[in-house]
């Protein structure tokens, strides 16, 4: 019933960007494009919902496999080409780990990193650096996120993984959010046997960091 009446929104919205319906003055495909990004924004709003609501009721099933993390961490990278080509962002990815698969569910850990990424991406200031690194010790892989955003004030530090908790330096940054990425992330991380934690200074940038198990135990 909430994605029903957006996704016809979003559809219509492509149509007159098209020009399916005839060409749009100037002002006119401004307007048009200012509701799309709207309408975009409420559908993510409304699947982090949904996924939050999935995940209290324990209706997400775990399938686990062996899963390429580097595979995963590109096909999320490539997603977000978009809004890190807008803000002129370098990504350097680093896979330094011997083990090529972890023992995980695909899905989730699709969302996680998902989360993650763009987080950095979100936070990150124009011209920034983003490096993603892959190792692994011990019979864990670790997958690290590094930015050069905000950082995380130290106060705000041990309710990072909250719901609906959002930094307190976060709102004179601008970037809007329903606090809710993180929550999701530590919980998925939790169903599929990994670890999630950071490190963060405020005014120097983040470090999020996942271990997952490479075999089977």
């Amino acid at each position: 019933q909430l994605r029903g009446p957006l996704a016809s929104l979003k559809w219509y919205n492509e149509m007159f960007l098209k020009g399916e319906v005839g060409k749009l003055t100037k002002d006119q495909f401004r307007f048009v494009t200012n509701m799309s990004n709207a309408t975009q924004r409420m559908i993510r709003l409304v699947d982090d919902f949904l996924n939050m609501a999935r995940i209290e009721r324990g209706e997400i099933k775990f399938e686990p496999s062996q899963v390429s993390i580097e595979n995963a961490v590109q096909e999320v990278v490539v997603s977000l080409k978009e809004e890190i080509d807008k803000k002129s962002l370098r990504v350097q990815f680093e896979n330094l780990s011997r083990a090529q698969t972890a023992f995980t569910d695909s899905r989730m850990i699709h969302e996680v990193l998902s989360n993650i990424i763009q987080n950095a991406v979100k936070y990150s200031p124009e011209k920034g650096n983003i490096t993603i690194h892959l190792s692994d010790k011990d019979g864990q892989m670790r997958i690290e996120v590094l930015d050069q955003g905000p950082g995380i004030p130290a106060v705000s530090q041990s309710h990072i993984f909250s719901k609906f908790f959002r930094a307190a330096n976060i709102p004179s940054t601008g970037a809007t959010g329903t606090g809710l990425g993180l929550y999701t992330a530590k919980r998925l991380i939790d169903r599929i046997g990994g670890t999630i934690g950071f490190t963060s200074t405020e005014g120097k940038g983040s470090a999020f960091w996942i271990t997952l198990p490479i075999k089977k135990k």
